[in-house]
């Protein structure tokens, strides 16, 4: 009996581990609401160098949440400002979930990949750029 236990274990495992990361995407595919933490931060204008660190080093939150399906990216809680952003375009292709919009005076573009949570968000404006740097997980 021990013995077709651990034969039964050991092929959950490999099941597992052996599984297609296709299945995996559907946590990032949008359907569910992501947290999403800001691990590096760039902020640049023109004709000055870079500055570069943390979500505070360019007053930017160090977690945000996104809503695909209320079209909304929020500051969470801990900032200090109550921040909602909304989502004007919205794109799928090849294991990223994409989307972009309009802020302050700034065209930002979010890029999320549907298998591991990685994003990197860009924003510019007049004479100045933002790039950040996160991963996110679902909620």
């Amino acid at each position: 009996m021990v013995y077709r236990t651990q034969i039964v274990a050991i092929a959950f495992l490999l099941c597992w581990f052996i599984m297609p990361s296709a299945a995996l995407a559907g946590n990032f595919d949008g359907s569910r609401e992501l947290v999403c933490a800001a691990m590096q931060t760039a902020a640049c204008g023109y004709g000055s160098d870079c500055i570069t660190g943390t979500a505070e080093d360019v007053d930017f939150p160090t977690f945000i949440r996104i809503n695909v399906k209320k079209k909304t990216i929020s500051a969470t809680e801990e900032f200090e400002r109550d921040v909602v952003t909304q989502i004007k375009n919205i794109k799928r292709t090849e294991g990223r979930l994409i989307l972009q919009g309009v802020e302050q005076g700034r065209g930002w573009s979010l890029s999320l990949s549907e298998t591991t949570g990685k994003m990197v968000m860009t924003a510019s404006g007049d004479g100045e750029g933002f790039v950040v740097f996160g991963v996110c997980t679902t909620r």
